[in-house]
């Protein structure tokens, strides 16, 4: 059962890796961070590893059942992360 919520904090942090990264390249190009940007990212991301997850994959290599069970779980951690994006985009547009 611990691996199960390790998994999840796996993609909970993945996710959070690509907000961070996402902000730093917003930083070096000198502008405000676009949050919703980021946010529409997060939730892409997370779609294609629970779709991923669901249907399994269609190439050989990548149709490993545990590679596909770990993305798909790693998915709802992904999916927790983007309540965090969607509160800094709304505190974004109410500042």
């Amino acid at each position: 059962m611990g691996m199960f919520y390790l998994i999840l904090l796996l993609g909970f942090l993945l996710n959070a890796g690509v907000l961070v990264v996402g902000m730093a390249f917003y930083k070096s190009r000198e502008k405000s961070v676009d949050f919703l940007k980021l946010l529409l990212v997060n939730v892409f991301v997370s779609v294609l590893a629970l779709i991923y997850g669901l249907v399994g994959g269609t190439l050989s290599y990548v149709n490993e059942p545990y590679v596909v069970q770990t993305v798909g779980l790693m998915s709802f951690g992904m999916l927790a992360f983007c309540m965090v994006s969607l509160l800094l985009f709304v505190r974004q547009t109410r500042s």
